[in-house]
């Protein structure tokens, strides 16, 4: 229904809350773009929270939110940290 309506930011609301990234990501990319960079946030967060560090990396990366978030996320974790810093491009 919310895709007939080209309601894609309510249907990208939809599948974040139903868990279903895979399809919230690609109607964020494609269809609702104005909402990319929250939509990688959210997903960020949520990998974050599930421990899965290096895709919560990337996807901070793709939010430009890298900047603030990793260091605050890797913050127990110093030599996880150092490399993150070292390998990172950001000057």
């Amino acid at each position: 229904m919310y895709a007939s309506c080209g309601r894609w930011d309510l249907l990208n609301q939809m599948y974040q809350a139903g868990g279903e990234w895979d399809r919230a990501l690609t109607i964020a990319e494609e269809k609702d773009r104005i909402h990319l960079r929250t939509t990688y946030f959210s997903y960020a967060s949520h990998l974050e929270a599930k421990g899965d560090f290096m895709g919560a990396t990337h996807m901070y990366e793709k939010a430009d939110a890298h900047r603030s978030q990793v260091p605050r996320m890797l913050l127990d974790d110093q030599q996880a940290l150092e490399q993150y810093v070292l390998k990172s491009k950001d000057p």
